[in-house]
C-alpha cells in the first residue's frame, strides 16, 4: 500500500474514532396494572413509587382498566405501594 493511500486510511480512522459517543439513558418509564382480588382493574387506587436510596417518591393515579405510568423517572431500585378504599395496601419492593 503506498503512503498516500495508508494516510487516507489513517485520516479516515480517526474521523471516525472522534465521532461523539452518548451514554445511555439515565432515566426509563415504569407502567403496570392494578387489580382487585377478583381480577377486576382498580380505578383510581393510588400507586406510589419510593427509590430507597434516594428517598424520592412519586404518586399516580390507576386509569379506569387499572393501568398506570411513571415516566422519566431515574434508573435505581424501587419500592411500589398501590392503594385504593376498602382494600389493604400492597407493598413490592426493589
Amino acid at each position: 500500500m503506498d503512503s498516500k493511500m495508508s494516510q487516507r486510511y489513517l485520516l479516515a480512522s480517526l474521523v471516525l474514532c472522534a465521532l461523539p459517543v452518548f451514554p445511555q439513558a439515565a432515566d426509563g418509564n415504569l407502567a403496570g396494572v392494578v387489580l382487585d382480588p377478583a381480577g377486576a382493574a382498580a380505578l383510581g387506587a393510588q400507586v406510589e413509587l419510593r427509590n430507597p436510596t434516594t428517598n424520592v417518591i412519586h404518586v399516580t393515579e390507576t386509569a379506569a382498566d387499572g393501568s398506570y405510568r411513571f415516566r422519566n423517572i431515574l434508573t435505581g431500585q424501587y419500592d411500589i405501594t398501590a392503594t385504593l378504599h376498602g382494600f389493604e395496601p400492597v407493598r413490592v419492593a426493589g
